[in-house]
């Protein structure tokens, strides 16, 4: 039986409508066991322990927010817990601890042949005053500079987006775990449109910078460039793949970049000439971005299939029962084959 420790760290919220808001900071040891003699990924623990913890928290004052696993030799494991109760901090404590402990069978908690175990002696609550996020101005070079209210913790401050004030930028209050204090989180202008025009020739895209902040934008107006343009040359291919190359290296990639990103590549390749095809130079590259676009994608649930018309993306997300898989890449061009 193969024993792996992990370090976790954790917010909880509640989504109830009554009673006072309270904080608490939770400290508690555990190990968890494989009954198969396999080594356990940190997708494997984070996912078990995020299932345990909202089923001791399920139907109460009490619920996951956050989750991060760090797996070391040792497990220490900090928990910010927010209570939605109008009780003494004393008896919210008692029962914080009466979950943890007093939901696990013998001290244990097993699901899909991983047992946890938690010592009782190794949970340690303590109320926290985290305060508010104070109001802030983030300056943002593509979307405009915007203003954040103080907002509560845990809670999501709203603000109308400068070009499109029927949508709005977001910005989440949360609570440091290494502190207890609020602390504001990365802004989020995904639905507001940026300040300036993107360019309208393919040749005019190589001068753009892309980041978060306009990735989606910028792969948006790729897409209309060349589902419009006419077979492409030699310098537009490369310089469409270079920029969807520095959209599948930013941070966040959500399930329609990658799409989008599946449709550029793929019409990309309809749109060459017939005479000769400006791909072999970069099909290397596009590999790598689909790739990588696939490894950070964000979805929901164990597997999603992604479709455009010449490409086909599966991802899964693996557990330990994963003993692996096979696929096969075809070319009916002999020229077009990846090396």
């Amino acid at each position: 039986m193969n024993n792996e420790w992990a370090i976790c760290f954790l917010n909880f919220l509640k989504a109830g409508n009554e009673g006072e808001v309270s904080f608490y900071s939770t400290k508690m040891s555990f190990s968890v066991f494989d009954e198969e003699p396999r080594v356990l990924i940190t997708t494997v623990i984070h996912e078990f322990t995020k299932d345990w913890l909202n089923f001791m928290f399920q139907n109460s004052e009490f619920s996951l927010a956050n989750l991060a696993i760090q797996i070391k030799s040792g497990c220490a494991c900090w928990v910010i817990i927010k209570a939605n109760s109008s009780l003494e901090s004393v008896e919210l404590i008692s029962r914080i601890r009466t979950k943890i402990y007093g939901n696990l069978t013998h001290a244990n908690f097993t699901q899909d042949q991983l047992t946890l175990l938690v010592k009782s002696d190794h949970v340690v609550v303590e109320k926290l005053e985290p305060g508010k996020c104070e109001a802030d101005e983030t300056p943002s070079k593509y979307k405009g500079t915007y203003k954040w209210p103080l907002t509560d913790p845990t809670e999501t401050a709203q603000v109308k987006c400068i070009k499109n004030e029927n949508r709005n930028a977001t910005r989440i209050c949360s609570i440091s775990i290494q502190t207890g204090k609020c602390q504001w989180e990365k802004p989020s202008f995904k639905q507001c449109k940026l300040l300036q025009e993107l360019p309208d020739k393919i040749v005019d895209l190589a001068n753009i910078t892309i980041n978060d902040e306009n990735a989606d934008d910028v792969a948006d107006h790729i897409l209309n460039l060349v589902n419009e343009s006419p077979p492409l040359d030699e310098e537009e291919t490369k310089i469409i793949v270079s920029k969807v190359d520095d959209i599948s290296n930013c941070d966040e990639i959500s399930t329609n970049l990658t799409h989008i990103i599946l449709q550029i590549i793929s019409t990309v390749t309809e749109k060459q000439s017939d005479s000769a095809s400006n791909l072999p130079p970069v099909s290397n590259n596009i590999l790598r971005i689909i790739e990588r676009a696939g490894h950070k994608m964000e979805f929901v649930g164990r597997t999603t299939n992604l479709t455009a018309a010449r490409l086909a993306l599966a991802v899964l997300r693996v557990d330990h029962r994963f003993e692996g898989m096979a696929f096969s890449i075809h070319s009916s061009e002999e020229v077009t084959t990846p090396q």
